[in-house]
């Protein structure tokens, strides 16, 4: 897609331009579009860049400095429809992994949650694990305090887990949900592909089209 964009742009639209301009005649909008897209980007095309690597720097360094900054873009990932998917399958299939994996060794399950929210990148989910360590150490449930991060825990998982603690078969409910949520995760992940191969096929056309449009 880039490399259409780049080649109707600097290679295409220049050789062009000085023909339709040589007509001296009202051109339409499509048109007038392209010809200034095409000056801009071929007579700028460095300050594009330089502002760009600005940005990209400014982002990089709140990103890795800032824990607030960091936590506003996680928590903006969420509300991403399909990006969201991926991340909360992601998450899950990981900290249940993990947390199966300790409480499986012998490891008490407080510990082994507080093991799992240490390595857990991922902001809103280790603030939901702390919290959880939190209130479990006053009596209550890891399961109602999920209930209150619905964004982070599905009912599924907090209905297993309320399962497993009143049961008392934590290690067996754990690495079940681990794979449900690793399938589930690449069940997304196949259906983002899917969706992103006619999603780039289509703004390719709509580019192509509305530029044969405007010549």
């Amino acid at each position: 897609s880039v490399g259409i964009i780049v080649f109707l742009v600097f290679f295409i639209m220049p050789k062009i331009m000085p023909t339709i301009e040589s007509l001296h005649v009202p051109l339409p909008m499509v048109t007038l579009f392209f010809i200034s897209s095409s000056h801009f980007l071929t007579d700028d095309w460095w300050k594009i860049l330089l502002i760009l690597f600005f940005i990209g720097t400014i982002f990089f360094f709140l990103y890795k400095r800032s824990e607030w900054f960091k936590n506003v873009i996680h928590q903006s990932i969420l509300r991403i429809p399909i990006v969201s998917r991926i991340i909360l399958a992601h998450m899950l299939s990981e900290i249940f992994d993990t947390v199966s994996t300790l409480v499986s060794s012998g490891c008490p399950f407080i510990e082994a949650i507080a093991e799992s929210a240490s390595f857990t990148s991922f902001i809103p989910y280790r603030k939901a694990l702390f919290k959880a360590i939190e209130e479990m150490q006053t009596g209550s449930n890891f399961s109602s305090t999920m209930a209150h991060y619905r964004r982070l825990f599905p009912e599924l998982a907090v209905d297993s887990i309320a399962i497993g603690e009143r049961t008392g078969n934590m290690e067996a409910i754990l690495p079940q949900m681990s794979r449900y949520y690793a399938r589930e995760l690449q069940s997304a992940l196949t259906g983002f592909s899917k969706l992103i191969e006619p999603a780039l096929m289509i703004a390719v056309g709509i580019i192509v089209g509305a530029a044969a449009l405007s010549i």
